[in-house]
């Protein structure tokens, strides 16, 4: 049998262009919200409409393409300052 173990690093999405520029964004949205981090989160994740009038036509197809897991980390895993803490 053919076993095989994949080892991601962590922060990698950080490194990749289109997700580096999503992640940048993302960061600039929240840091326009003034500290009520977890209703914009809600409203990104729950109204499409509402996340493609605020992200460009590129970030919001790759955000829309990503799974809701990986949607809910960008959305609600941030750090103190407000930027986003990628696992």
């Amino acid at each position: 049998m053919n076993y095989g173990c994949i080892v991601i690093p962590e922060g990698l999405l950080n490194h990749i262009a289109t997700y580096k520029h999503l992640i940048i964004e993302l960061n600039m949205l929240f840091k326009e919200t003034e500290g009520d981090y977890h209703e914009m989160a809600r409203k990104l994740f729950a109204d499409l409409e509402y996340a493609k009038s605020r992200l460009t036509p590129w970030s919001f197809s790759l955000f829309n393409s990503l799974p809701d897991f990986t949607k809910t980390q960008l959305l609600t895993e941030r750090e103190m300052s407000g930027a986003i803490r990628i696992n």
